[in-house]
C-alpha cells in the first residue's frame, strides 16, 4: 500500500476517534473546524510510518499511543479522564471496525490488504460511527464513570482487554477473524461472569 493510500485510511481511523470521543463528552469541538482538521491531518500523518514500517501485529500499540496523545491534546482533561475517554473510544472504534470488515469478508471470502477494500470498509466504518454518535446516548457512559460506578469501570476494562486481544489476533491472522467469532463470544461471556462475580 502506498503512503498516500495509508494516509487516506489513517484519516478514517482518526476521524472515527474524534467523532466518538466528542460524542462521549458531549462537547462542541466541531465548532472550531480548523482545529479539528489540524489534529485530523497531524495524527493521520503520524500513523503512516507506524503502518508502513512497523509489523502489523505490533503497530496498533503505537497507534494506541498516538490516539491517546491526540485525545489528551484535543480535550485537555486530566490523565485519569483521558485514559477513560481514550479507552472507551478505542472500544467503540475497534468494535465498529471489526463489524465494518464483515461485508468485505463475506463477499470476497477473506481479508486482503487492498486499498479499495480498505476504502469500502472504512466508509462503512464512518457511516456506523456517525449513527452511533448521532443516535446512541454514549455520553451516559462518561456520566456513569464520573459518578464512580466501579462495576461499569471493571466491565469496561474487561471489554477493553478483550477487544485488544481480538484486534491483535485479527492483525496476525485476518482470515480466521470471522471464523473464530464463537471463540470471542465465549471469552467475552466468561470475562463478564468473572468481572461481575
Amino acid at each position: 500500500m502506498s503512503m498516500f493510500e495509508s494516509f487516506i485510511l489513517s484519516t478514517f481511523d482518526i476521524l472515527g476517534f474524534i467523532i466518538i470521543s466528542n460524542a462521549l463528552l458531549s462537547e462542541e469541538i466541531f465548532k472550531n473546524k480548523y482545529r479539528v482538521i489540524m489534529y485530523l491531518l497531524c495524527f493521520s500523518f503520524t500513523i503512516i510510518p507506524i503502518d508502513l514500517f512497523i509489523p502489523s501485529q505490533f503497530s496498533f500499540f503505537m497507534t494506541f499511543i498516538s490516539t491517546f496523545m491526540m485525545i489528551y491534546l484535543l480535550y485537555k482533561k486530566s490523565i485519569k479522564e483521558t485514559v477513560f475517554i481514550w479507552g472507551t473510544t478505542t472500544i467503540i472504534v475497534i468494535a465498529t471496525q471489526l463489524i465494518s470488515v464483515l461485508p468485505i469478508f463475506i463477499i470476497t471470502g477473506g481479508l486482503k490488504e487492498i486499498f479499495l477494500y480498505g476504502l469500502i470498509s472504512n466508509s462503512i466504518f464512518i457511516a456506523l460511527i456517525m449513527l452511533i454518535s448521532s443516535y446512541m446516548r454514549i455520553h451516559l457512559i462518561y456520566d456513569f464513570v464520573k459518578n464512580k460506578n466501579n462495576l461499569f469501570v471493571n466491565i469496561g476494562i474487561a471489554i477493553f482487554i478483550l477487544i485488544t486481544i481480538i484486534f491483535t489476533y485479527s492483525k496476525i491472522d485476518r482470515n480466521n477473524l470471522v471464523n473464530n467469532i464463537i471463540f470471542y463470544i465465549t471469552i467475552s461471556l466468561c470475562g463478564r461472569i468473572v468481572v461481575v462475580n
